[in-house]
């Protein structure tokens, strides 16, 4: 299927700034969606509250000296929003009307924040596999599990604070729970998320020694990440398939129990993971297995159009949004 064509002057651009662990990008987008220019930088020497700033703005003003004329600039970060606060831990959060307030003040521009999930949901929404929906459930997969719900063509937002799918409890032992609660494993993002897959496969390592988990690209390398999983999937190693199997059905589960909760039967997923095609067929099976049957007939999982670039291409979707917001208010 092809997405939708902007309805924007195809000369307008929007900046994306995806805030990310390990790393910073910048974007500069044109009006369908196109990345014309791009910049990454570490983020290992930001070390304090008040560097990121200063990081950020160097970001914004390199892609301004290029592209001038860009009309918006929209901010993605991996955090969970309380009210007006972006909470990232227990020791750190910002307030996003006062860095809205910031960035508006001094590049006079139109400035937008949320979470990288929700930027990434809004741009399948308005561009992507998700223009076809009015309602729709969007997941990330990358080093945590963001998940957004799309109500009439909008992210719902929750009474306070956006809905953190990737806590939704799929698995729980009681009794385990309360000998070693900071132990249990039970939430989707404690069995899909990077670090969970990462563990399962160094498990399956040791229990099947001929596996290329072994090889020199596998666990023990530094570099050994989910996407070498994949690849060795694909190459018909029977640990990497079954780890991905073992991910995907744990996904299905938490896709079934959402399903029916909301009675939303369309899910797209992204993330670098999600290009796994035998994880996201476990998946398929899996949901379609807990679903009620009623809604179980309608159900769809599909691979989100923006799975490359998705931090910046959602933080620009929700910039380019801001200049709407704007001319509506006036």
């Amino acid at each position: 299927m092809k997405r939708a064509k902007s309805k924007d002057n195809p000369s307008d651009l929007y900046l994306g700034i995806d805030i990310g662990g390990t790393t910073y990008k910048a974007g500069v987008l044109d009006a369908d969606y196109t990345i014309i220019y791009k910049e990454i930088i570490s983020s290992a020497s930001i070390t304090t509250n008040d560097l990121a700033p200063k990081a950020v703005c160097g970001l914004v003003e390199s892609a301004l000296s290029q592209y001038p004329d860009i009309r918006s600039i929209g901010i993605g970060f991996p955090a969970i929003i309380a009210g007006d606060k972006m909470v990232f831990s227990s020791e750190f959060e910002i307030d996003i009307i006062q860095v809205k307030n910031f960035f508006c003040n001094k590049y006079k521009l139109p400035v937008a924040l949320d979470t990288d999930s929700n930027a990434a949901a809004y741009a399948e929404m308005v561009m992507g596999n998700g223009a076809k929906y009015d309602n729709f459930v969007y997941f990330t997969l990358g080093t945590g599990v963001g998940v957004t719900i799309i109500i009439n063509k909008s992210i719902f937002k929750g009474e306070y604070g956006t809905p953190e799918g990737g806590n939704l409890i799929i698995s729980s032992n009681i009794e385990e729970d309360t000998k070693q609660q900071s132990e249990c494993q039970c939430t989707i993002q404690d069995f899909v998320g990077k670090f969970a897959i990462l563990e399962l496969s160094r498990k399956l390592a040791n229990k099947y020694n001929e596996s290329l988990l072994n090889s020199p690209d596998g666990i023990s390398n530094d570099s050994f990440d989910v996407a070498n999983i994949a690849n060795f999937a694909a190459k018909g190693d029977f640990a990497a398939i079954l780890c991905l199997q073992m991910t995907g059905k744990y996904l299905g589960i938490g896709i079934a129990s959402i399903a029916n909760l909301l009675s939303i039967p369309h899910f797209i997923i992204g993330g670098g993971i999600s290009q796994a095609e035998i994880l996201i067929q476990t998946a398929r099976q899996t949901a379609a297995d807990y679903t009620m049957p009623t809604l179980a007939k309608y159900l769809t999982i599909e691979n989100a159009y923006f799975n490359k670039n998705t931090g910046i291409v959602g933080a620009a979707s929700i910039g380019r949004n801001e200049i709407y917001n704007q001319k509506i208010l006036n």
